[in-house]
């Protein structure tokens, strides 16, 4: 508690405040992994049978907010429900269970009833 940070925030700033408070030794990502993964994460997702409206409305509402555990309650009541078939549940629940909230916006977006 012998610290302040001032706005506006900045991510470098927090990361070496607790590098330096904590002992963390920081490894970085190389630039060749980096750019694959973020072309990989950009590929569309194609889902095998569109989700209702209000399905889709719920999850996408979810995913702005980055609420994985309200994403992950949502695919399991939806699964209850029998109203999607298990690979289309199981695709956003991949990309719900690895961040990819982008990803998982669009691919419900893409793939209206």
């Amino acid at each position: 508690h012998d610290a302040y940070l001032f706005k506006p925030i900045r991510l470098s700033q927090v990361l070496d405040y607790l590098a330096k408070h904590a002992g963390i030794i920081w490894q970085h990502e190389s630039e060749e992994n980096r750019v694959a993964s973020i072309s990989a994460a950009s590929q569309p997702v194609s889902l095998s049978t569109p989700l209702s409206d209000e399905n889709r409305r719920e999850l996408i509402q979810l995913a702005k907010i980055g609420y994985a555990k309200g994403i992950k309650h949502c695919l399991e009541k939806i699964s209850e429900q029998g109203n999607a078939d298990p690979a289309t549940l199981n695709t956003l629940q991949e990309l719900a269970a690895g961040f990819q909230f982008a990803a998982l916006i669009n691919a419900l977006e893409d793939n209206k009833p």
